[in-house]
């Protein structure tokens, strides 16, 4: 007989919930930002605490601007586990920093692999937060 509760499902359910946030991501953001809001994208990424690769791409975006990067990294925050990460902000026009992401880096203590796309991003202008983070991978 299976079981009624166990830990493995919550870890299983926080899984199949975070992979379905990635997916939809994207569309909610350019749908409004209040869409990734309302559908807790963020929260449900961060409680995945078993991810060891996360790939998203936001290429060409026009929705990613300063205050989607603070919800991805809100989400980011809590992927203790995260070895390689893959994110595609190329010709995202409306982000001007990366700062949050800089930081965020530095917490990711299992992070060893970094893909990070920033080409053609003209309003960001100063990268240091972001180059003094990457340094300590």
């Amino acid at each position: 007989p299976a079981l009624a509760e166990h830990q493995s499902y919550d870890q299983v359910n926080n899984m199949l919930r975070s992979i379905l946030a990635v997916a939809v991501w994207r569309q909610a953001l350019e749908k409004s930002m209040h869409k990734v809001a309302r559908l807790k994208l963020p929260y449900t990424l961060s409680k995945d605490v078993h991810r060891k690769t996360l790939s998203m791409n936001f290429s060409g975006c026009k929705q990613f601007s300063g205050q989607a990067l603070t919800k991805l990294v809100e989400g980011m925050s809590g992927l203790a586990a995260l070895e390689t990460l893959h994110l595609d902000l190329s010709y995202c026009e409306s982000l001007w920093s990366v700062d949050e992401l800089g930081k965020c880096l530095a917490k990711l203590q299992k992070l060893r692999h970094l893909a990070l796309g920033v080409s053609h991003c003209s309003r960001i202008t100063d990268i240091d937060v972001l180059s003094r983070n990457i340094g300590q991978l």
